[in-house]
């Protein structure tokens, strides 16, 4: 079963262009690399906002040819939840994409969103320098590479009343941390405090 996930995932990256990044909290790091695997041009950087996500668009079909923008991979590491509203975004964008059902449709790019865990960056990292300090554009560059080689996973898509309620779970859980903290804090200081009884 391994193997034919890593064959279908081969297939689906063959012959197409790879967008690595690495993910952070106020803006990304991406790296485009080609079909051979060597970079595009050097890493740039986008603000985590619809005029950054924007301006990330504009800036990878610049660089790609145009016969390959039909299908574009997008690697994207799933650390924390930094992710979450890029991952969004580009759902977002397919959707709307899939549901115009002109003539034009067939003529704009598509981004295939693909995930890489931060466990297969932290290895790669060792693999490929001799040290496992933490770049961004380095880790873009492992990213992208990590697709190449079909080391990522598909995303799943949920309906919208998961996803929310996936939200509430998550905020809620967050109340209930404030509120637990400061008890927390009390009580080491009252530790620190009387600390002989």
């Amino acid at each position: 079963m391994n193997i034919e996930r890593i064959q279908q995932g081969k297939a689906l990256v063959r012959d197409k262009y790879i967008v690595g990044i690495e993910p952070r909290d106020k803006s990304h790091k991406a790296v485009i690399i080609s079909p051979a695997g060597l970079p595009v041009s050097k890493p740039f950087g986008f603000s985590v906002n619809r005029e950054g996500f924007l301006n990330f668009e504009k800036t990878v079909l610049s660089r790609i040819p145009k016969e390959y923008h039909s299908e574009i991979i997008i690697g994207l590491e799933i650390s924390c939840n930094l992710w979450q509203t890029f991952s969004d975004y580009i759902q977002q964008k397919n959707k709307k994409a899939d549901s115009n059902n002109s003539a034009d449709n067939k003529t704009r790019s598509k981004f295939t969103l693909v995930n890489v865990s931060p466990m297969t960056t932290y290895l790669a990292r060792g693999k490929r320098h001799s040290n496992f300090n933490k770049s961004d554009n380095r880790d873009a560059m492992l990213i992208a590479e990590s697709v190449q080689q079909s080391n990522f996973i598909m995303p799943i898509y949920h309906e919208p009343i998961y996803q929310q309620i996936h939200l509430l779970s998550v905020y809620f859980s967050k109340l209930i941390d404030n509120r637990i903290k400061p008890a927390y804090a009390c009580a080491d200081l009252l530790d620190w405090c009387f600390q002989n009884f």
